[in-house]
Protein backbone atom coordinates (compact mmCIF):
# COMPACT_ATOMS: atom_id res chain seq x y z
CA UNK A 1 0.00 0.00 0.00
CA UNK A 2 1.02 3.44 -0.77
CA UNK A 3 1.27 5.52 2.65
CA UNK A 4 0.69 8.68 1.02
CA UNK A 5 -2.50 7.48 -1.00
CA UNK A 6 -3.51 4.11 0.34
CA UNK A 7 -4.00 2.92 -3.01
CA UNK A 8 -3.12 -0.93 -3.05
CA UNK A 9 0.05 -1.61 -5.39
CA UNK A 10 0.15 -5.32 -5.10
CA UNK A 11 -2.43 -7.60 -3.27
CA UNK A 12 -3.45 -11.56 -3.10
CA UNK A 13 -6.08 -12.33 -0.96
CA UNK A 14 -6.21 -9.42 0.82
CA UNK A 15 -9.56 -9.22 2.31
CA UNK A 16 -9.77 -12.79 3.32
CA UNK A 17 -10.33 -13.11 7.01
CA UNK A 18 -7.19 -14.35 9.36
CA UNK A 19 -5.81 -14.72 12.26
CA UNK A 20 -3.29 -11.69 12.49
CA UNK A 21 -1.78 -12.87 15.94
CA UNK A 22 0.50 -10.18 17.44
CA UNK A 23 -0.18 -7.43 14.29
CA UNK A 24 -3.02 -6.98 17.07
CA UNK A 25 -0.92 -4.79 18.93
CA UNK A 26 -0.84 -2.15 16.92
CA UNK A 27 -4.29 -1.39 16.87
CA UNK A 28 -3.77 -1.59 21.00
CA UNK A 29 -0.79 0.57 20.46
CA UNK A 30 -2.99 3.11 18.77
CA UNK A 31 -5.67 3.52 21.61
CA UNK A 32 -2.56 3.52 24.58
CA UNK A 33 -0.76 6.56 22.34
CA UNK A 34 -3.60 8.33 21.88
CA UNK A 35 -5.25 8.04 25.02
CA UNK A 36 -2.73 11.14 26.51
CA UNK A 37 -2.11 9.10 29.53
CA UNK A 38 1.38 7.38 28.41
CA UNK A 39 2.25 8.51 32.25
CA UNK A 40 0.04 7.06 34.64
CA UNK A 41 1.19 3.58 36.28
CA UNK A 42 -1.06 0.71 35.78
CA UNK A 43 -1.54 -2.29 38.11
CA UNK A 44 -1.03 -5.64 37.00
CA UNK A 45 -3.84 -8.29 37.86
CA UNK A 46 -3.97 -11.32 38.48
CA UNK A 47 -5.71 -12.11 35.01
CA UNK A 48 -2.66 -9.91 33.04
CA UNK A 49 0.10 -11.97 35.13
CA UNK A 50 -1.38 -15.29 33.90
CA UNK A 51 -1.67 -14.63 29.87
CA UNK A 52 0.49 -17.06 28.19
CA UNK A 53 3.40 -16.28 26.51
CA UNK A 54 5.09 -14.51 24.92
CA UNK A 55 5.22 -12.32 28.19
CA UNK A 56 7.26 -9.84 30.80
CA UNK A 57 7.00 -12.03 33.38
CA UNK A 58 4.70 -9.51 35.20
CA UNK A 59 3.63 -9.71 38.61
CA UNK A 60 0.56 -9.48 40.82
CA UNK A 61 0.54 -6.34 41.66
CA UNK A 62 3.49 -4.54 40.03
CA UNK A 63 3.02 -1.20 38.40
CA UNK A 64 4.55 -0.31 35.27
CA UNK A 65 3.89 2.86 32.97
CA UNK A 66 2.19 3.15 30.19
CA UNK A 67 4.47 4.41 27.95
CA UNK A 68 6.56 1.18 29.23
CA UNK A 69 3.86 -1.19 28.35
CA UNK A 70 3.73 -0.09 24.91
CA UNK A 71 7.07 0.09 24.36
CA UNK A 72 6.98 -3.72 25.57
CA UNK A 73 4.02 -4.37 23.16
CA UNK A 74 5.81 -3.25 20.17
CA UNK A 75 8.79 -5.02 20.89
CA UNK A 76 8.74 -7.82 22.65
CA UNK A 77 5.46 -8.19 21.75
CA UNK A 78 4.77 -9.06 25.85
CA UNK A 79 0.86 -10.30 25.89
CA UNK A 80 0.59 -9.86 29.45
CA UNK A 81 1.43 -5.98 29.05
CA UNK A 82 -1.00 -5.90 26.41
CA UNK A 83 -3.72 -6.94 29.24
CA UNK A 84 -2.39 -4.57 31.49
CA UNK A 85 -3.12 -1.64 29.06
CA UNK A 86 -6.65 -3.56 28.23
CA UNK A 87 -7.45 -3.78 31.73
CA UNK A 88 -6.27 -0.03 32.46
CA UNK A 89 -7.60 2.23 29.66
CA UNK A 90 -10.77 0.07 29.24
CA UNK A 91 -11.69 -1.70 32.56
CA UNK A 92 -12.10 -4.94 31.08
CA UNK A 93 -10.31 -7.09 27.54
CA UNK A 94 -13.92 -7.06 27.03
CA UNK A 95 -14.76 -2.96 26.67
CA UNK A 96 -11.11 -2.54 25.41
CA UNK A 97 -11.98 -4.50 22.44
CA UNK A 98 -15.14 -2.81 21.87
CA UNK A 99 -12.49 0.40 21.70
CA UNK A 100 -10.63 -1.49 19.33
CA UNK A 101 -13.21 -2.44 16.93
CA UNK A 102 -14.69 1.24 16.76
CA UNK A 103 -11.20 2.55 16.26
CA UNK A 104 -10.72 0.04 13.73
CA UNK A 105 -14.27 0.78 11.85
CA UNK A 106 -13.19 4.44 12.24
CA UNK A 107 -10.28 4.07 9.81
CA UNK A 108 -11.54 2.21 7.20
CA UNK A 109 -10.96 -1.83 8.47
CA UNK A 110 -14.30 -3.29 8.04
CA UNK A 111 -13.66 -6.65 7.85
CA UNK A 112 -11.79 -6.30 11.41
CA UNK A 113 -13.02 -7.94 14.88
CA UNK A 114 -11.15 -7.91 18.21
CA UNK A 115 -11.89 -9.89 20.81
CA UNK A 116 -8.35 -9.31 22.71
CA UNK A 117 -5.80 -7.21 22.55
CA UNK A 118 -3.23 -9.02 21.93
CA UNK A 119 -4.14 -11.51 19.37
CA UNK A 120 -3.83 -14.49 20.70
CA UNK A 121 -6.01 -17.37 19.63
CA UNK A 122 -9.84 -16.56 20.02
CA UNK A 123 -12.85 -17.45 18.25
CA UNK A 124 -14.46 -14.23 16.43
CA UNK A 125 -10.67 -12.47 16.38
CA UNK A 126 -9.41 -11.35 12.82
CA UNK A 127 -8.48 -8.99 10.14
CA UNK A 128 -7.34 -8.89 6.58
CA UNK A 129 -4.21 -7.75 5.27
CA UNK A 130 -5.68 -4.70 3.67
CA UNK A 131 -7.16 -3.39 7.11
CA UNK A 132 -3.23 -3.81 8.77
CA UNK A 133 -2.42 -2.14 6.20
CA UNK A 134 -5.17 0.49 6.77
CA UNK A 135 -4.81 0.54 10.49
CA UNK A 136 -0.44 0.64 10.39
CA UNK A 137 -1.11 3.65 7.57
CA UNK A 138 -3.14 5.40 10.87
CA UNK A 139 -0.15 4.62 13.02
CA UNK A 140 2.67 5.91 11.34
CA UNK A 141 0.30 9.16 12.25
CA UNK A 142 0.35 9.08 15.73
CA UNK A 143 3.02 10.51 17.39
CA UNK A 144 5.18 8.74 19.71
CA UNK A 145 4.60 5.21 17.28
CA UNK A 146 7.41 5.37 14.76
CA UNK A 147 9.93 6.19 17.88
CA UNK A 148 9.07 3.38 19.89
CA UNK A 149 8.44 1.12 16.71
CA UNK A 150 11.80 2.34 15.97
CA UNK A 151 13.60 0.68 18.76
CA UNK A 152 15.92 -1.67 18.43
CA UNK A 153 16.65 -2.18 21.96
CA UNK A 154 15.12 -1.11 25.14
CA UNK A 155 13.99 -1.06 29.05
CA UNK A 156 11.04 -1.51 31.39
CA UNK A 157 10.57 -0.75 34.52
CA UNK A 158 8.26 -2.92 36.91
CA UNK A 159 7.88 -1.54 40.42
CA UNK A 160 6.67 -4.17 43.12
CA UNK A 161 6.50 -2.25 46.93
CA UNK A 162 9.07 -0.22 46.38
CA UNK A 163 11.15 -2.62 44.44
CA UNK A 164 12.28 -1.71 41.21
CA UNK A 165 12.65 -4.28 38.16
CA UNK A 166 13.86 -3.74 34.70
CA UNK A 167 12.98 -5.71 32.43
CA UNK A 168 15.41 -5.43 29.06
CA UNK A 169 13.64 -5.68 25.35
CA UNK A 170 15.01 -6.72 22.00
CA UNK A 171 12.73 -5.85 19.03
CA UNK A 172 11.48 -9.08 17.06
CA UNK A 173 11.35 -7.13 13.83
CA UNK A 174 14.52 -8.39 11.68
CA UNK A 175 14.07 -5.70 9.21
CA UNK A 176 15.01 -2.92 11.06
CA UNK A 177 18.15 -3.35 10.92
CA UNK A 178 20.73 -5.15 8.85
CA UNK A 179 17.72 -4.32 5.73
CA UNK A 180 18.89 -1.94 3.52
CA UNK A 181 16.29 0.62 4.35
CA UNK A 182 14.89 1.01 7.89
CA UNK A 183 11.89 -0.94 8.66
CA UNK A 184 9.26 -0.16 11.21
CA UNK A 185 6.60 -2.81 12.07
CA UNK A 186 4.76 -5.73 13.74
CA UNK A 187 5.49 -9.50 13.94
CA UNK A 188 3.12 -11.89 14.94
CA UNK A 189 2.73 -15.81 15.45
CA UNK A 190 0.89 -18.77 16.46
CA UNK A 191 0.41 -21.62 14.95
CA UNK A 192 -2.98 -20.96 13.59
CA UNK A 193 -1.73 -17.74 12.11
CA UNK A 194 1.75 -18.64 11.11
CA UNK A 195 4.01 -15.83 10.26
CA UNK A 196 2.43 -12.20 10.39
CA UNK A 197 4.07 -8.69 9.44
CA UNK A 198 2.66 -5.38 9.34
CA UNK A 199 5.29 -2.34 8.73
CA UNK A 200 6.57 0.57 6.34
CA UNK A 201 9.75 1.07 4.90
CA UNK A 202 10.58 4.44 2.97
CA UNK A 203 13.38 5.46 0.58
CA UNK A 204 13.68 8.56 -1.41
CA UNK A 205 10.52 10.42 -0.37
CA UNK A 206 8.35 7.44 -0.96
CA UNK A 207 6.89 4.92 2.01
CA UNK A 208 5.16 1.97 1.47
CA UNK A 209 2.98 -0.19 3.94
CA UNK A 210 3.28 -4.20 4.14
CA UNK A 211 0.98 -6.30 5.47
CA UNK A 212 1.28 -10.03 5.56
CA UNK A 213 -0.91 -12.84 7.02
CA UNK A 214 -0.23 -16.71 7.08
CA UNK A 215 3.32 -16.39 5.87
CA UNK A 216 5.22 -19.49 5.72
CA UNK A 217 8.55 -17.35 4.56
CA UNK A 218 8.19 -14.08 6.44
CA UNK A 219 11.54 -12.53 6.10
CA UNK A 220 11.89 -13.14 2.66
CA UNK A 221 7.88 -12.43 1.43
CA UNK A 222 8.55 -9.20 3.46
CA UNK A 223 11.55 -7.95 1.83
CA UNK A 224 10.16 -8.94 -2.10
CA UNK A 225 7.38 -7.07 -1.26
CA UNK A 226 9.13 -3.73 0.18
CA UNK A 227 11.39 -3.98 -2.99
CA UNK A 228 8.67 -4.17 -5.19
CA UNK A 229 6.43 -1.89 -3.45
CA UNK A 230 9.41 1.02 -3.24
CA UNK A 231 10.37 0.62 -7.17
CA UNK A 232 6.33 1.27 -8.10
CA UNK A 233 5.64 4.24 -5.94
CA UNK A 234 9.47 5.66 -6.94
CA UNK A 235 7.95 4.52 -10.89
CA UNK A 236 4.37 5.77 -9.95
CA UNK A 237 2.82 2.79 -10.57
CA UNK A 238 -1.01 2.32 -12.19
CA UNK A 239 -4.32 1.61 -9.95
CA UNK A 240 -4.82 -2.25 -9.38
CA UNK A 241 -7.33 -4.46 -9.76
CA UNK A 242 -6.75 -7.40 -8.12
CA UNK A 243 -8.10 -11.08 -8.22
CA UNK A 244 -10.55 -11.65 -5.08
CA UNK A 245 -11.13 -8.06 -4.34
CA UNK A 246 -13.30 -5.11 -5.16
CA UNK A 247 -12.32 -2.61 -8.04
CA UNK A 248 -10.35 -0.02 -5.94
CA UNK A 249 -11.19 3.53 -5.08
CA UNK A 250 -8.37 5.54 -5.53
CA UNK A 251 -7.75 7.38 -8.87
CA UNK A 252 -5.38 6.11 -11.53
CA UNK A 253 -1.74 7.63 -11.53
CA UNK A 254 0.04 8.22 -14.67
CA UNK A 255 0.76 4.97 -16.57
CA UNK A 256 4.26 3.47 -16.00
CA UNK A 257 5.11 0.98 -18.23
CA UNK A 258 7.44 -1.19 -16.38
CA UNK A 259 5.93 -0.96 -13.52
CA UNK A 260 2.94 -2.64 -15.17
CA UNK A 261 5.28 -5.29 -16.70
CA UNK A 262 6.28 -6.16 -13.36
CA UNK A 263 3.37 -6.57 -11.38
CA UNK A 264 2.92 -10.38 -10.00
CA UNK A 265 -0.64 -11.83 -10.29
CA UNK A 266 -2.37 -15.45 -11.13
CA UNK A 267 -3.06 -15.15 -14.55
CA UNK A 268 -2.88 -18.78 -15.98
CA UNK A 269 -6.07 -20.33 -17.45
CA UNK A 270 -7.95 -21.76 -14.41
CA UNK A 271 -4.93 -21.20 -12.14
CA UNK A 272 -6.84 -20.03 -8.89
CA UNK A 273 -5.94 -16.62 -7.40
CA UNK A 274 -4.03 -18.00 -4.45
CA UNK A 275 -1.54 -19.24 -6.20
CA UNK A 276 0.03 -15.55 -7.16
CA UNK A 277 3.38 -15.62 -6.05
CA UNK A 278 4.81 -12.94 -3.95
CA UNK A 279 6.80 -10.32 -6.27
CA UNK A 280 10.24 -11.05 -6.90
CA UNK A 281 12.93 -8.70 -6.06
CA UNK A 282 13.05 -6.38 -8.79
CA UNK A 283 13.65 -2.40 -9.92
CA UNK A 284 11.40 -1.04 -12.37
CA UNK A 285 12.81 -0.97 -16.16
CA UNK A 286 14.15 2.88 -16.59
CA UNK A 287 11.26 4.29 -18.89
CA UNK A 288 13.46 4.70 -21.67
CA UNK A 289 14.15 0.94 -22.23
CA UNK A 290 12.20 -0.46 -25.34
CA UNK A 291 8.74 -2.48 -25.25
CA UNK A 292 8.86 -4.68 -27.81
CA UNK A 293 5.21 -5.74 -29.19
CA UNK A 294 5.15 -9.50 -29.99
CA UNK A 295 2.73 -12.31 -31.08
CA UNK A 296 -0.02 -10.50 -31.16
CA UNK A 297 -2.46 -12.74 -32.83
CA UNK A 298 -0.40 -16.16 -33.56
CA UNK A 299 -3.46 -19.16 -32.83
CA UNK A 300 -1.99 -22.50 -31.44
CA UNK A 301 -3.16 -25.42 -32.81
CA UNK A 302 -4.81 -27.58 -30.12
CA UNK A 303 -2.10 -30.30 -28.88
CA UNK A 304 0.52 -28.22 -30.51
CA UNK A 305 3.87 -28.34 -28.71
CA UNK A 306 5.27 -24.84 -26.97
CA UNK A 307 7.59 -24.79 -29.45
CA UNK A 308 5.67 -23.69 -32.22
CA UNK A 309 4.52 -20.89 -29.62
CA UNK A 310 8.03 -20.00 -28.92
CA UNK A 311 8.69 -19.73 -32.70
CA UNK A 312 6.30 -17.50 -33.82
CA UNK A 313 6.49 -14.60 -35.93
CA UNK A 314 6.23 -10.91 -34.31
CA UNK A 315 3.59 -8.78 -34.79
CA UNK A 316 2.51 -5.22 -33.81
CA UNK A 317 0.56 -5.36 -30.64
CA UNK A 318 -2.20 -2.89 -31.37
CA UNK A 319 -3.68 -0.45 -33.29
CA UNK A 320 -2.98 3.04 -32.61
CA UNK A 321 -6.45 3.81 -31.71
CA UNK A 322 -6.48 1.04 -28.96
CA UNK A 323 -2.91 2.47 -27.32
CA UNK A 324 -5.33 5.74 -27.11
CA UNK A 325 -7.91 4.33 -24.27
CA UNK A 326 -7.45 2.34 -21.16
CA UNK A 327 -5.99 -1.17 -21.02
CA UNK A 328 -5.65 -4.48 -18.56
CA UNK A 329 -2.37 -5.68 -17.81
CA UNK A 330 -1.87 -9.19 -17.07
CA UNK A 331 1.20 -11.52 -16.10
CA UNK A 332 1.22 -15.41 -16.67
CA UNK A 333 1.49 -18.02 -14.44
CA UNK A 334 5.00 -18.38 -15.47
CA UNK A 335 7.57 -15.80 -17.66
CA UNK A 336 7.30 -17.54 -21.05
CA UNK A 337 6.19 -16.58 -24.09
CA UNK A 338 3.65 -19.84 -24.33
CA UNK A 339 1.86 -19.16 -21.39
CA UNK A 340 1.19 -15.86 -22.12
CA UNK A 341 -0.24 -16.42 -25.44
CA UNK A 342 -2.28 -19.56 -23.67
CA UNK A 343 -3.54 -16.72 -21.65
CA UNK A 344 -3.91 -14.06 -24.60
CA UNK A 345 -6.06 -17.41 -26.65
CA UNK A 346 -8.20 -17.31 -22.90
CA UNK A 347 -9.03 -13.75 -22.46
CA UNK A 348 -9.95 -13.67 -26.05
CA UNK A 349 -12.60 -16.71 -26.02
CA UNK A 350 -14.19 -14.33 -23.07
CA UNK A 351 -14.61 -11.36 -25.69
CA UNK A 352 -11.66 -9.29 -24.89
CA UNK A 353 -9.31 -8.18 -27.40
CA UNK A 354 -5.78 -8.95 -26.19
CA UNK A 355 -1.96 -9.32 -27.36
CA UNK A 356 1.22 -10.60 -26.17
CA UNK A 357 3.85 -7.96 -25.11
CA UNK A 358 7.31 -8.40 -24.49
CA UNK A 359 9.48 -5.61 -22.14
CA UNK A 360 13.06 -5.51 -20.39
CA UNK A 361 16.22 -6.28 -21.77
CA UNK A 362 17.26 -9.39 -23.25
CA UNK A 363 18.60 -11.15 -20.53
CA UNK A 364 15.34 -9.97 -18.42
CA UNK A 365 12.53 -10.19 -20.29
CA UNK A 366 8.93 -10.15 -19.19
CA UNK A 367 5.58 -11.51 -20.87
CA UNK A 368 2.41 -9.67 -20.57
CA UNK A 369 -1.07 -9.54 -22.19
CA UNK A 370 -2.50 -6.35 -22.17
CA UNK A 371 -6.58 -6.58 -23.37
CA UNK A 372 -7.56 -3.19 -25.45
CA UNK A 373 -9.88 -1.27 -26.47
CA UNK A 374 -11.36 -0.32 -23.68
CA UNK A 375 -12.53 3.37 -24.17
CA UNK A 376 -13.28 4.61 -20.46
CA UNK A 377 -12.03 3.82 -17.18
CA UNK A 378 -15.37 2.30 -16.35
CA UNK A 379 -15.62 -0.05 -19.20
CA UNK A 380 -12.08 -0.85 -17.78
CA UNK A 381 -13.28 -1.88 -14.49
CA UNK A 382 -16.19 -3.46 -15.99
CA UNK A 383 -13.55 -5.56 -17.67
CA UNK A 384 -11.91 -6.14 -14.76
CA UNK A 385 -14.65 -7.87 -12.80
CA UNK A 386 -15.13 -10.43 -15.43
CA UNK A 387 -11.87 -11.62 -15.66
CA UNK A 388 -11.57 -11.50 -11.84
CA UNK A 389 -14.42 -13.99 -12.11
CA UNK A 390 -11.98 -16.23 -13.83
CA UNK A 391 -9.63 -16.26 -11.10
CA UNK A 392 -7.30 -13.84 -12.89
CA UNK A 393 -6.08 -10.73 -11.62
CA UNK A 394 -6.16 -7.80 -14.44
CA UNK A 395 -4.11 -4.17 -13.33
CA UNK A 396 -6.07 -1.21 -14.79
CA UNK A 397 -3.58 0.91 -16.90
CA UNK A 398 -5.15 4.24 -17.77
CA UNK A 399 -3.80 6.18 -20.94
CA UNK A 400 -1.47 8.36 -21.67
Amino acid sequence: MDAKTAALLWAKRADDRLPPASTTKVMSAILALESGKLEDSLVVSRTASETQAVKLYLQTGDSVQLEDLTRAMLLKSANDASVVVAEGLGGSVKRFSALMNRRAFQLGARNTHFVNPNGLPAQGHYSTARDLALIMRHALSVPGFRELAGTYRSTVTAWHQKKRRTIHLRNSNRLLQGYRVPVIGKTGYTRAAKRCFVGAAGDDGHEIIVALLGSTDLWGDARRLIDFGLAAVAAGAPEMLLAGNQPLTAQPVPRVQAAAARVPAAAARGAPAESAAVPSRVQPTPPEAPARNVVANVPRAPGAPEAAIEGAPLEDAAPADDQAGYSLVLMPADNSRAAAERLRHFVGRRGHRAVVETTGAADSRFYRVRVVGLPSREEALRAGDLLRAEHLSPAIVPPG
